[in-house]
């Protein structure tokens, strides 16, 4: 019994098709999200941070990175990005990896 080319290659191409739609308006997602919204940047452990290490020394070993989220989801005592003000910040104890830095966990030496 010969089966229907046409139909069955149709039916692959439209799939196909509709994959690549979904994908491309789920890739934007993110940006469509945060575009109407103000944002705030927050710092966040990649992995954890000694007792004693400054903000600076964290960053620049790749401990911290500073993330944007939306503003109204920023923790009330988050510490923002390292600039001018806190670079010299220590860690008081020791922080997690996957902590967002706040501002209790961090002073001076």
């Amino acid at each position: 019994m010969k089966k229907p080319l046409l139909p069955i290659t149709l039916t692959i191409l439209l799939a196909l098709g509709a994959g690549i739609v979904t994908f491309l308006v789920i890739a934007g997602a993110n940006e469509r999200a945060m575009a109407d919204q103000e944002s705030a940047t927050i710092l966040v452990t990649q992995d954890a941070v000694p007792e004693g290490m400054t903000l600076r020394a964290a960053r620049d070993e790749g401990l911290i990175t500073e993330t944007t989220i939306p503003a109204d989801l920023r923790p009330a005592t988050a510490l923002g990005p390292i600039n001018q003000v806190n670079p010299t910040l220590v860690a008081l104890a020791e922080i997690p990896a996957g902590q967002t830095v706040m501002e209790a966990s961090v002073g001076t030496a």
